[in-house]
């Protein structure tokens, strides 16, 4: 065997633990059994006398890094020592399959690994891809094969390739894989799995073989099974039930890589069969149809025919693609042709005109590089003027500094003529600070009043201005959009919106086209939105928002369809609660747009709305609360009682008008007291209730009520909601109330 024996120093490895497969006897040559050697990567060379060994390997397993993957394992690149190599790297899962079916081993992955180490560690050859070790991998314990680093596959090559290969390289390529054969016949090895894919070159020039994982030994006493490689490179009796092969099947694909490299074409060959007419044995006047193997050159016409048909390489194409293995030539026949095709002149013409192109290329780079120089030249000389001139604005700049120094100079010499007067004025102001002492003694009465409701944290509120409600609204929904106020009426059989413009005081009608009837208004995210709605055969779950004066769907549609439902938005999240059925509560997350149900309310609420960390829920006189937390975090699930909680409602008030909140106050807006000593058992009893115009506070602190202000009418219901600027909106039957609160 000829040596190729690597021009590097490699050094004893200490880190890594590695297996190799030492020599066998030729009965057990496909399967040896793995040895481990603890503490050392032993490389072992053709004479026996000398050993190699990497201090360090490191597999570079980045996407980038990987060089290709097939069945069993990955090809990766891997650093030894300061070497860049190749690294065959079986599936851990797959070498971890046990037991191995008795008569089978060839087929499973490890033993096809073993074969391929035991293989590539007994040849050596220039055409043939260097073996360089084998170890395993310390964190998965599997066994990796270290190889030299070729640039691309042959297949690669072609593909990528803008133009027909020169006609040398061509020839090249082909003797350096007839050679390789020749190689591994004289010494009784079929590859078996040639192809294109398994050619690997250097600087597009140099070819070797690789991929050793499907190769075998020619012993016509091993029972021969169907190749496993791939399917467009193998001849008819490789293919065949049972095959029956020899070395001659590796030529057959070397035909095919001939007519690939002159063609650029990955082969494509037709159907193995075709239906073809043939004349009936038994009635020699007729003729039948039958299904014949049709010749492989006829299968690969369509490639075929794209050659010239004076192109040398052709005839010795052709030959390996004969159908009978014994019409094809031997391995070292192939290499005596093509080593021939060396001879004639247009592979002298070839290899010039290739160097021709080389040297041009070369003076194009050397053009370019000075071109490249030259701009760089220029660039650098108009820096240099650049940096002149900016050398000039420094010392302009310099001078304007002396000048703002002196300036500087002289106003801190005015300070210090300023600072002597301030002290000269030092007794005016104590004096003047006496006389501020003496008047905050003398504060008014009703100041105090004021300083001590500030004090006591409650808020005082006082009318405005009052305006018409020309519209009729005493109960529903509400929503605030900029200086826009939206009201929409409990009951209203019809799709309108009401809306009240702060800055012109002026009431208008707005449609909402996408629901007739039935649905709730609410703010979200600055947009005024419609929720639910009543349809003529089901109701709705849709979210619409009024947004460049159209409504569109924005957010998703809700779990449940809901008539008239509460809705309040705060903290990021949309609150839906259902009336009159279940009054289950279902919660909208803004940010990622998910539905979830939560906590149930008690009853069905009057009003809900959100005052700092609670959730305030009203009907008739009661008044529940709950952390609004509790509400987000909730579960359909959960017993409400256990997060719902009373608050005392020790008004002087026969009924409730609404609750409202403002500037984290939660207020009680409208609602009637008796003037009777009966209490009301009808509905006409209800006259002997009356309005009134109170607004009261809840102040948590000690569980009580107080008055704050009065509206400008006394109101039995009402819509109240917080505006901007801690302004109070309050909208009743006949008018409307803007107030200021404290």
């Amino acid at each position: 065997m000829n040596n190729y024996n690597l021009n590097t120093k490699l050094v004893q490895l200490k880190k890594v633990s590695v297996v190799y497969w030492p020599t066998s006897s030729k009965t057990n040559k496909c399967h040896p059994k793995p040895v481990m050697a603890e503490g050392k990567c032993l490389l072992p060379v053709k004479d026996g006398n000398k050993q190699f060994a990497f201090t360090v390997v490191q597999l570079l397993e980045k996407e980038s890094e990987i060089l290709g993957s097939g069945s069993y394992g990955t090809v990766c690149k891997a650093k030894c020592d300061e070497i860049m190599c190749a690294a065959k790297k079986i599936y851990p899962a797959l070498f971890q399959v046990e037991p191995i079916e008795p008569g089978r081993e060839h087929t499973h992955p490890l033993r096809r690994f073993e074969a391929e180490c035991y293989l590539l560690k007994n040849i050596d050859h220039p055409n043939i891809v260097q073996y360089l070790g084998t170890y395993r991998d310390p964190d998965t314990n599997a066994p990796v094969l270290l190889m030299e680093l070729m640039d691309e596959s042959l297949t690669h090559f072609l593909e990528s390739s803008p133009r027909d290969i020169p006609y040398h390289i061509q020839v090249n390529l082909s003797y350096d894989i007839a050679q390789a054969l020749a190689f591994l016949h004289s010494n009784g090895i079929i590859h078996r799995d040639l192809s294109s894919n398994n050619v690997l070159l250097l600087a597009g020039s140099r070819a070797k073989i690789t991929d050793f994982g499907m190769s075998k030994w020619i012993d016509t006493n091993i029972q021969m099974t169907k190749c496993p490689g791939t399917p467009a490179f193998m001849p008819p009796e490789a293919l065949d039930e049972p095959p029956v092969y020899t070395e001659k099947l590796d030529n057959f694909s070397l035909g095919v890589i001939i007519v690939q490299i002159i063609t650029r074409l990955f082969p494509n060959p037709t159907d193995r069969f075709a239906n073809r007419e043939l004349v009936d044995p038994k009635f020699p006047m007729e003729n039948i149809q039958a299904k014949v193997a049709v010749p492989e050159v006829e299968r690969r016409q369509a490639h075929i025919s794209r050659i010239n048909g004076m192109h040398s390489l052709l005839p010795i194409a052709l030959e390996c693609l004969k159908n009978k293995e014994f019409e094809r030539p031997t391995s070292k026949q192939l290499c005596q042709s093509l080593g021939a095709l060396k001879e004639i002149t247009i592979y002298q013409q070839s290899c010039a005109e290739d160097k021709d192109q080389i040297i041009r290329a070369k003076d194009e780079k050397i053009q370019t590089t000075n071109q490249d120089l030259a701009t760089k030249i220029r660039q650098l000389q108009k820096n240099v003027e650049q940096l002149d001139i900016q050398k000039d604005s420094l010392t302009i700049k310099d001078m304007e500094i002396e000048r703002l120094t002196l300036q500087l100079n002289e106003i801190t010499d005015e300070c210090d003529s300023r600072t002597r007067q301030l002290r000269e004025l030092g007794t005016q102001v104590q004096s003047y600070e006496q006389e501020i002492d003496h008047l905050r003694l003398v504060t008014t009465t009703d100041q105090a009043h004021a300083s001590e409701n500030c004090s006591s944290g409650k808020s005082s509120v006082h009318v405005e201005y009052s305006t018409d409600n020309p519209f009729n609204i005493s109960s529903g929904f509400y929503a605030v959009v900029g200086s826009k106020v939206y009201f929409r009426k409990a009951y209203d059989e019809s799709n309108r919106i009401y809306e009240y413009d702060l800055d012109s005081r002026t009431w208008s009608v707005l449609k909402a086209d996408p629901v007739s009837k039935g649905f709730t208004i609410v703010s979200v995210d600055n947009m005024l939105t419609i929720v639910g709605g009543e349809g003529y055969i089901l109701n709705y779950n849709k979210l619409y928002c009024f947004l460049y004066k159209k409504w569109v769907e924005i957010f998703p549609p809700m779990n449940n369809r809901r008539v008239r439902p509460h809705a309040v938005y705060a903290k990021r999240h949309l609150i839906v609660v259902q009336r009159y059925n279940g009054y289950n509560v279902e919660i909208l997350n803004i940010d990622t747009l998910q539905w979830s149900m939560a906590t149930p309310f008690l009853e069905s609420p009057d009003t809900i709305v959100v005052t700092g960390e609670y959730i305030y829920s009203k009907c008739n006189r009661k008044i529940h609360k709950c952390l609004l937390s509790d509400q987000l975090a909730g579960s359909s699930s959960e017993n409400p009682n256990k997060f719902w909680q009373e608050i005392r409602v020790d008004l002087p008030l026969h009924s409730l008008g609404c609750i409202v909140s403002i500037d984290d106050h939660l207020l009680v807006v409208g609602g009637t007291v008796k003037f009777k000593n009966d209490e009301p058992k009808y509905f006409w009893d209800l006259y002997s209730c009356k309005a009134v115009k109170d607004i009261y506070e809840y102040i948590p602190s000690s569980d009580s009520w107080t008055v704050v202000g009065q509206m400008s009418v006394p109101r039995l219901d009402c819509l109240a909601t917080s505006l901007p600027n801690n302004k109070l909106m309050i909208v009743g039957s006949d008018s409307t109330d803007i107030m200021n609160t404290c």
